[in-house]
């Protein structure tokens, strides 16, 4: 991943990013004989606080594999990855802190991604796929609760199927504990 970021003035800043993954199969191929690769792009808008983003991706012949972790991917979000094979997927997000207004730790996050050409493992096109998701954070910044990290998050999934379509509202809790 590449990214270049240029602050304009005091309120304007812009960022341009580009991702690039390849993966293949090596050795035993205990996850199977493949080949694939995905690649991104992305912009970022900001204007005191507000985060206006636009990203796009497009995956090879196989989707990516994750028997570890998340996908690498500009459009990967709360419910779907959006990293099937052949998928082209773009995202469209708003995010805003509202410190500027007297609210330090406080966050708002919007994003709509839409996913498409996605094709099954015997080629046959699958249906086009798309994720509203929402995130509130609240990171209290004095006081007994200064180290807590609170967040919900809520996603609407529409993948085509209505027996696949998801929805789901996630409560987290996070403490930072110093270097002990």
């Amino acid at each position: 991943e590449a990214s270049f970021s240029r602050n304009l003035n005091d309120d304007w800043g812009t960022q341009l990013a580009a991702q690039l993954t390849n993966q293949w199969s090596v050795g035993e191929q205990l996850l199977g004989d493949f080949d694939t690769y995905t690649w991104g792009l992305r912009g970022r808008v900001s204007y005191r606080g507000t985060v206006l983003t636009a990203a796009l991706t497009h995956t090879g012949d196989a989707a990516i594999l994750k028997p570890f972790g998340g996908t690498p991917g500009f459009t990967s979000s709360m419910l779907y990855k959006f990293d099937r094979a052949r998928e082209e997927a773009y995202r469209i997000g708003l995010s805003h802190n509202f410190v500027r207004i007297g609210f330090p730790g406080i966050g708002l996050i919007f994003n709509y991604t839409h996913g498409h050409r996605a094709r099954d493992s015997d080629g046959r096109l699958l249906p086009e796929t798309d994720e509203i998701a929402l995130t509130a954070d609240f990171r209290p910044e004095h006081g007994f609760l200064k180290g807590l990290w609170f967040r919900v998050r809520y996603a609407d999934a529409d993948s085509g199927q209505s027996a696949a379509d998801r929805r789901e509202t996630r409560f987290i809790v996070n403490y930072s504990l110093g270097a002990l």
